[in-house]
């Protein structure tokens, strides 16, 4: 699998994570994570935010606000230490949870 498909499909595994948790099925969001997480490359920054904001979207599932806090603040300054841009859905993501978190 070449490196432009691995991160079309952690990208994509982050949003079915994502939908997952929200929809209320944390647990199959979890096991779906696991995989997922096989797909990102730990140095890049753009991969390693989006692991912080799916274990994010995960904790809010969980009720966990400060652990979901504290995961979202990480996702936040990885990209903007890195000089991430996020794809519109991955921002939408961050930007979701940021308001739930208010």
């Amino acid at each position: 699998m070449s490196s432009e498909t691995n991160a079309w499909s952690a990208s994509s595994f982050t949003t079915w994570v994502t939908s997952r948790s929200t929809a209320g099925n944390v647990d199959a969001a979890e096991e779906l994570f696991r995989h997922c997480v096989e797909y990102h490359d730990p140095e890049d920054p753009y991969d390693a935010a989006l692991v912080q904001l799916d274990l994010a979207s995960l904790a809010l599932a969980r009720r966990d606000r400060d652990r979901a806090a504290e995961l979202l603040g990480r996702a936040e300054s990885i990209t903007k230490e890195g000089e991430v841009v996020l794809d519109p859905d991955d921002a939408l993501e961050l930007r979701w949870l940021r308001e739930q978190l208010g």
